[in-house]
């Protein structure tokens, strides 16, 4: 019965927790199976591939976890994240997609691992992106287990779809509390519009942010409005205190509570035959539960005929290993490709790093937020290759020049007034751009 079923490992990274557990699918579906969260050594800003690997061994042997077995991997957005471009193009129109993403991500499209599709009835697309760099890294850390990393799903998109079974109208600001941060994410229609992340440990931060968040949301654009704030704590929880500061800075937008239980969301997420960062393009997901649906019926005839004659046994099994024996052949050059692909990992792994840390954009867009007043917000950011590009209102361009001046890690500033709108608005406004050379630890708020 086992060979008839199959099963995926899903890994959770959670600040200072790794969520493990199971999905496998038998006859009547998919089911959760085994399910525990064990300790990571340090809470990581990003989640690290080696460490992540180091605390799944363990569950790996004690589970009797065989080799080859898929891994799902789902992620914050901390290094790469989910997009929802409007509708301008074909969803086939790669090299629109491509311009539209050089303006929002800080990596060339021929650095990253993405999956593009529609996500509503107005054609816009959703884009999940993960540097290829942190994709092969995880990849091989998982190799080296002898497991096969698959899929690679960010917690919003879990969210989204969880919002869009509950029926939920209008935009949502779904507010996710873990590890002492705070990852704001739009929901509209089942897509994620846009996911941002802050550190805030104190609850009066916390309410700025969200004040700030807001200012954002509705400087964007004429879209509606955000109808109602979700709070969803890890393991149903949400600390009383920031849920007090969220209802003082909502300015009178409905919150309410709603569980994120991690399995369950992925479980139904599973069922409902999405997908997320697929790395093995020649098997695309659709072909692989084809096919695990086909040995599933295979498996339910088989069945049948051993209820109505005890005698078939024999003859059904050895059709059954035929079949395999037929179709393994199929699968020889995506072996070869595998091992190809492991390879090729394992060389980059040992020669290519990224020069700079992943944490450069949030640290220089961090000092920007230090530098300006409560009354300023940024509308615009660029970061690549420590040039820096920030416009906002609330406050004049001299006036920010001079309050980064006394930013660590800030030089080389120049500024620009904005253009003056015909919109009747009288908010100053700004536009800078400096040089950032500052190091992570360095700018980390005491």
């Amino acid at each position: 019965m086992a060979s008839l079923s199959r099963t995926v490992l899903v890994v959770c990274p959670e600040g200072s927790t790794l969520r493990v557990f199971t999905c496998v699918a038998r006859f009547w579906g998919w089911s959760l199976g085994r399910a525990e969260v064990v300790p990571l050594p340090s809470a990581q800003p990003a989640p690290q591939p080696e460490a992540v690997a180091a605390a799944v061994r363990p569950l790996v042997l004690r589970w009797g976890i065989p080799p080859g077995t898929e891994v799902a991997l789902v992620l914050p957005a901390v290094v790469g994240g989910v997009l929802s471009l409007a509708a301008g193009a074909p969803q086939t129109d790669r090299a629109w997609i491509d311009r539209e993403l050089a303006g929002r991500i800080p990596f060339a499209s021929r650095d990253i691992e993405c999956d593009v599709r529609a996500a509503g009835p107005d054609r816009s697309i959703q884009v999940a992106w993960l540097p290829r760099t942190a994709a092969v890294e995880f990849r091989t850390a998982f190799a080296r287990l002898g497991l096969a990393l698959g899929e690679i799903v960010f917690r919003a998109q879990l969210y989204a779809h969880a919002a869009r079974e509950t029926g939920a109208e209008g935009r949502e600001l779904m507010i996710e509390q873990w590890n002492g941060c705070f990852s704001f994410h739009l929901l509209a229609g089942g897509r994620v519009l846009r996911t941002s992340m802050a550190q805030t440990p104190a609850a009066r931060e916390f309410a700025d942010r969200l004040q700030l968040e807001l200012l954002s949301l509705e400087a964007a654009g004429p879209s509606p409005a955000v109808a109602r704030i979700v709070l969803a704590g890890a393991q149903r929880r949400f600390s009383g205190e920031f849920e007090a500061a969220a209802k003082d800075a909502a300015q009178g937008i409905e919150i309410v509570r709603r569980s994120a239980e991690l399995s369950a969301m992925f479980l139904r997420f599973w069922r409902g035959g999405e997908t997320g960062i697929w790395l093995v393009p020649e098997n695309p997901p659709a072909m692989a539960r084809r096919l695990a649906f086909a040995i599933a019926g295979i498996g339910a005839l088989l069945a049948a005929a051993m209820a109505w004659q005890v005698s078939a046994l024999g003859d059904e099994t050895a059709a059954l290993e035929a079949r395999a024996t037929r179709l393994r052949p199929q699968y020889q050059p995506l072996a070869a490709k595998e091992r190809q692909a492991l390879s090729a990992a394992a060389t980059a792994d040992a020669v290519a790093r990224i020069s700079a840390e992943t944490s450069e954009p949030q640290a220089a867009l961090l000092a920007v937020f230090n530098a300006l007043p409560r009354s300023a917000w940024v509308t615009r950011f660029a970061f690549e290759a420590g040039k820096t590009t920030v416009a906002g209102r609330g406050l004049d361009t001299e006036s920010v020049v001079e309050k980064l001046k006394r930013q660590p890690g800030v030089s080389r500033i120049t500024g620009a007034d904005e253009p003056e709108l015909t919109d009747g608005d009288a908010a100053p406004r700004f536009r800078i751009g400096f040089h950032w050379a500052g190091r992570a630890d360095e700018r980390r708020p005491q």
